[in-house]
C-alpha cells in the first residue's frame, strides 16, 4: 500500500476506502458511508460526488422515505470499465474474457492451443480472438490480466518454468502488451488467481485455494492480502515430496505431489493418458471416472482413493502450518469432487494435530476453471489499478 505523504494521498486513500466498501456491499446513503468509513459527512460526501462524476459510483433511489423525501443512495458501478483477461493456464484451450469491475463475465472467446504451436502461432490466435472479443464493445478497457500456469520472476516478468514450455524464457508482459496495445498489463500465476476469485464476496481474512489442473497449485490469502513470497513464486505445492514414494517427476525429483493428485496423473497411472492427449476434455474424463468409481471398477477406485488420501494429508499439513479459516478446492477434476469430498475432509481432520481445536472450512467449488481464471484476473487487475492508476483516473 502507498505511504500517505500529503493531503492528496489521504484523499485518494479515503476514496479507495469508499469505493471498495461499495464494491463489496449494497448501496448506501452518504450518511451511512460516512458512518461506516469513519469520515466526516462533508469529506465523504465530497469524495463520493467526485466518484459519481467519474462514473465509478451511481446514484440509486432508496425505497425508504426520510421525512417525506427519498434518501439518495450510492452504489458501485461495475460497468464503468471492463478488464480483458487472457487465460493461458490450460495447455489445450486458451480463453479471452471481458469482465466488468464487479467481476461479472460479459463475454468469453476460446481458441485451440496445439502441442505443435509455436509462440508466434499462439500470438496469432490470441490476436484473432481479441478481434472477436472486442466487436461492438464501447466500454473502456482498464487493462489486461494474463493467467498462466508458470513460475516467473515478478521483477523481470521472465517465465522460468511453465506447463506449456513454449512460454519458458519469454518476457510475458512484453508479449501481452504488444498483443493488446495496452500499457496496463498484469501477469499472474493461475493458483493465485484462484484464491482471488474466491475473495470478492468473502470477508474471510486468511484462506487457501488448491487449484488442481496439470499440477497442484496453491493460492494463499493472509490477512486479506495475497501472499506470493519474496520473489513472487510462493505456493508451488505440486513439487512437495510425498514420503515413501519413488516415482520420478518430470522435474527430475522423486515423489512429487503432482504425481498423485491431478487428473492427468490418474489417467497416466490407469494407462488412459492417451484419451486426454487425443482430445477428451478433463471435465468429461472426470465424469467418466466418477461413474466408473460408483460402478465399482476396482482400479479406478484404488487410484482415485490414492488421490483422495494424498489431498487429505496435504490439507492436514497446510492446516497446521497456516491455520486458515477456509480451504477452497477447485480445478479441472471437479466432476470427481462428490466422490472424494467426504473422504478428504475426514482424512484432513484425522491427520491434522490442530483440527480438533482449530478447524477450517473445506469447500469444493465445481465452477469451471476458465471462469475462475476470468473472475480472479479481473479482481487482480482491479486491485492493481487502485494503486497504479486510480489516482490519475480521478485527477484527470
Amino acid at each position: 500500500m502507498k505511504k500517505l505523504t500529503n493531503t492528496m494521498d489521504i484523499r485518494v486513500s479515503n476514496a479507495i476506502s469508499i469505493l471498495q466498501m461499495l464494491r463489496h456491499h449494497p448501496s448506501k446513503t452518504k450518511s451511512k458511508i460516512a458512518l461506516d468509513t469513519g469520515l466526516s459527512f462533508s469529506s465523504s460526501s465530497n469524495i463520493a460526488s467526485i466518484l459519481v462524476d467519474k462514473g465509478l459510483l451511481k446514484i440509486d433511489e432508496n425505497s425508504l422515505s426520510t421525512g417525506g423525501r427519498k434518501a439518495a443512495c450510492l452504489s458501485f458501478n461495475g460497468d464503468f470499465a471492463y478488464a480483458v483477461v487472457l487465460d493461458l493456464h490450460d495447455n489445450r484451450t486458451g480463453y479471452l474474457g471481458l469482465v466488468n469491475m464487479s467481476n461479472e463475465i460479459k463475454k468469453i472467446v476460446s481458441f485451440e492451443i496445439k502441442s505443435s504451436d509455436t509462440l508466434e502461432d499462439i500470438q496469432s490466435k490470441i490476436s484473432e480472438a481479441n478481434d472477436d472479443l472486442m466487436k461492438g464493445v464501447t466500454i473502456p478497457i482498464i487493462g489486461v490480466c494474463c493467467a498462466i500456469a508458470a513460475v516467473f520472476l515478478a521483477n523481470s516478468n521472465i517465465v522460468l518454468s511453465c506447463s506449456n514450455p513454449v512460454f519458458e524464457g519469454v518476457n510475458i508482459v512484453s508479449i501481452v502488451r504488444d498483443l493488446f496495445n495496452h500499457e496496463f498489463v498484469v501477469i499472474e500465476n493461475d493458483a493465485n488467481l484462484s484464491i482471488l476469485a474466491h475473495s470478492f464476496d468473502d470477508d474471510s481474512a486468511s484462506k487457501i485455494s488448491i487449484f488442481l489442473t496439470q499440477g497442484v497449485g496453491m493460492g494463499i490469502m493472509i490477512n486479506n492480502q495475497l501472499y506470493t513470497g519474496k520473489d513472487g513464486i510462493a505456493g508451488e505445492l505440486g513439487h512437495m515430496k510425498v514420503r515413501g514414494e519413488s516415482r520420478t517427476c518430470k522435474c527430475g525429483h522423486q515423489g512429487c505431489l503432482r504425481l498423485f493428485i491431478p487428473l492427468e496423473s490418474i489417467a497416466y497411472d490407469l494407462g488412459e493418458i492417451k484419451y486426454l492427449e487425443e482430445g477428451l476434455s478433463n471435465m468429461d474424463y472426470a465424469s467418466q471416472l466418477a461413474k466408473r468409481y460408483l460402478d465399482g471398477e476396482s482400479p479406478v477406485i484404488e487410484r482415485v482413493d490414492l488421490a483422495k488420501q494424498k489431498l487429505g494429508e496435504t490439507l492436514a499439513l497446510l492446516l497446521d502450518i497456516f491455520n486458515p479459516s477456509e480451504f477452497i478446492i477447485c480445478g479441472n477434476m471437479s466432476n470427481l469432487f462428490k466422490i472424494i469430498e467426504p473422504g478428504v475432509k475426514e482424512i484432513c481432520r484425522d491427520y491434522s494435530k490442530l483440527a480438533k481445536t482449530f478447524d477450517a472450512k473445506i469447500t469444493f467449488d465445481t465452477t469451471v476453471p476458465n471462469k475462475i481464471m476470468l473472475i480472479g484476473g479481473s479482481e487482480r487487475l482491479f486491485n492493481q489499478w487502485l494503486y497504479d492508476g486510480f489516482e490519475r483516473y480521478i485527477s484527470d
